[in-house]
């Protein structure tokens, strides 16, 4: 079941319990940050949660990634989740601690998120490089946070967490072109000290 909500969303998420699988989208609505929270709770009673949340364009801010975390944590059977968080104003602890809580949520084989415009800086890009290897299971990842005010730092980070993703096999990931060469100089330099250091 699909739903795309262009008004009085709140009634409509109440029903939600019937369906046993469902795609929420909703796109530049301007969710705040109760309307998301009741949003999950809703969806977390379901006997499989969303596959796609898309609330892209809206404004739920770091209480509403934590509220959206909060909620997806209790979804332990979780396996394939897509979320877009597209220009949603979330910072450095809204990302940190939405990964965190998805830590919990053991099953998760594919993920995609999408973090493009927001504001996580390096800090949020650190949150998110150290929760990834606690994805035991992730085997497909699609990740988009270019723009996102995101230096080497953090992006040096993200790729040591991306690094410990034993089980990761197909990579897509989306940091702007700058970050990107640096991306491919780490890699390269990991693989050359593999080859002529055996470490």
């Amino acid at each position: 079941m699909i739903f795309t909500i262009q008004k009085n969303f709140q009634t409509l998420l109440f029903n939600l319990i019937q369906f046993s699988l469902f795609i929420l989208k909703i796109i530049k609505f301007g969710i705040r940050v109760h309307q998301a929270q009741i949003l999950l709770q809703q969806s977390a009673k379901t006997s499989q949660i969303c596959n796609l949340i898309d609330i892209g364009g809206n404004q739920i801010g770091n209480q509403g990634a934590l509220g959206l975390g909060s909620a997806l944590k209790n979804c332990t059977n979780l396996s394939n989740l897509s979320l877009n968080l597209s220009c949603n104003l979330v910072g450095a602890i809204g990302v940190s601690g939405l990964a965190s809580a998805l830590s919990n949520c053991t099953n998760i084989s594919n993920l995609s998120i999408d973090l493009r415009w927001n504001l996580i800086y390096d800090e949020g890009a650190s949150g998110l490089g150290c929760a990834l290897p606690n994805y035991t299971n992730l085997s497909n990842l699609s990740l988009g946070i270019v723009c996102n005010k995101m230096t080497k730092q953090g992006a040096s980070i993200l790729y040591s967490g991306l690094a410990k993703c034993i089980n990761l096999s197909n990579l897509s990931l989306e940091i702007g072109q700058k970050l990107f060469i640096f991306f491919y100089v780490l890699i390269f330099l990991q693989l050359f000290t593999l080859i002529y250091f055996g470490i």
